[in-house]
């Protein structure tokens, strides 16, 4: 499809900029309370673009340090985690059929045989049981490998990645004129009160977002810790 195939190489292309904006939507609240901590020094607040540049500076090397760390050694321990529980999850599975044994030699002579022989519900259970551990070890043994894989290497050897980084860095460094930028085209192209309603209305989404995601990165750090 001509369609489909176009709309591939558009994203492709924007993919830089879809990363640099989904960077700066989440670093942008970090950059803003350092600036706020570097602001109670009387030398950094007469001193802004120093301010930016430091609290962007701390903001990218804690963040990615952070993710660094967690693809390094929290990951493997992680897929290491679900690769055992896997294997229990196949134990149990294999000691539950061996535990239904003596209830299924004895189905034949019960009223239930009418409906299905116990060899027939032997066989069925038998190739349930197969079924789930063969899909169960493939997920263990190469969808988490490959997973891990992919993960490290966008995260390593992107290009898009890194011009991402560039236009996030930018876009951050330069927020205020950018958001000024946007308030004017906005307004250009609507009335006062529509243009003030869409802008209410992106901030409001924003902050949903933002509280959406925080919550779910504490959590998932709470579990992390309890389950490492």
């Amino acid at each position: 499809d001509l369609t489909a195939i176009e709309f591939s190489s558009l994203i492709s292309v924007m993919s830089p900029f879809i990363i640099g904006l989904v960077l700066t939507f989440f670093l942008v609240p970090p950059v803003k309370f350092v600036e706020r901590q570097f602001s109670r020094l009387a030398f950094f607040k007469s001193h802004y673009p120093l301010t930016n540049l430091l609290s962007i500076l701390i903001s990218y090397v804690v963040i990615f340090g952070i993710v660094i760390i967690v693809l390094v050694y929290g990951m493997p321990q992680v897929f290491a985690g679900l690769s055992t529980l896997l294997t229990l999850l196949i134990d149990a599975l294999q000691s539950l059929y061996n535990n239904l044994e003596p209830l299924l030699a004895d189905w034949d002579e019960s009223s239930w045989s009418s409906l299905i022989s116990g060899k027939a519900l032997r066989e069925s259970l038998g190739g349930i049981l197969t079924s789930l551990t063969a899909n169960l070890e493939g997920i263990a043994g190469t969808v988490f490998p490959k997973l891990y894989q992919t993960i490290s290497s966008i995260a390593a050897g992107s290009l898009n990645t890194l011009v991402g980084l560039i236009v996030s860095i930018y876009l951050i460094a330069d927020r205020k004129n950018v958001a000024y930028s946007g308030k004017r085209a906005l307004y250009a192209f609507f009335k006062k009160e529509r243009a003030t309603q869409i802008l209410n209305l992106a901030q409001e989404i924003l902050t949903i977002f933002r509280r959406f995601f925080v919550g779910k990165i504490v959590d998932s750090l709470i579990i992390g810790i309890l389950c490492y």
